[in-house]
């Protein structure tokens, strides 16, 4: 009997990494954890899913998130994630929401399975969630 592949759902690999360090990863869903991370269109390593997100905790992704560009890569994958709130983050709750809203709006449209960082924050992210109901929402905490 052949043994599958393991299997890690949430994984964070710095895209950095060439495909020989990534060989013997078994089966992963890597999330990142701003939209400059998932900017990994030549990436072709066969057990590995590339996403993009934009993490709650990381302000320099939340700063600098544009929703156009997120748009453009969450089109290249089938999994966006790193995605929501954290009300344990030094982001501004404000700022994490606004980002937050943006991305469900994009995912509306787009639908995706979504990877949702809900640390001290789940009511807060299931109620935009239904403000704003997406496809394929993941919620962890």
């Amino acid at each position: 009997m052949k043994l599958l592949p393991s299997l890690d759902a949430h994984a964070h690999i710095d895209p950095r990494r060439n495909s020989n360090e990534l060989m013997d990863t078994g089966a992963v869903l890597a999330m990142t954890l701003s939209p400059a991370e998932g900017e990994v269109d030549n990436r072709n390593e066969p057990h590995i899913v590339w996403r993009v997100g934009c993490h709650p905790r990381f302000a320099k992704a939340q700063e600098s998130f544009v929703a156009e560009k997120f748009r453009s890569l969450a089109e290249k994958t089938a999994l966006v994630g790193e995605i929501g709130l954290d009300t344990g983050s030094r982001v501004p709750l404000e700022t994490q929401l606004q980002t937050f809203r943006q991305i469900l709006e994009i995912l509306t449209d787009l639908p995706r399975i979504a990877s949702i960082h809900s640390y001290r924050a789940t009511g807060l992210a299931l109620k935009e969630l239904r403000r704003r109901p997406i496809a394929a929402p993941i919620l962890h905490g």
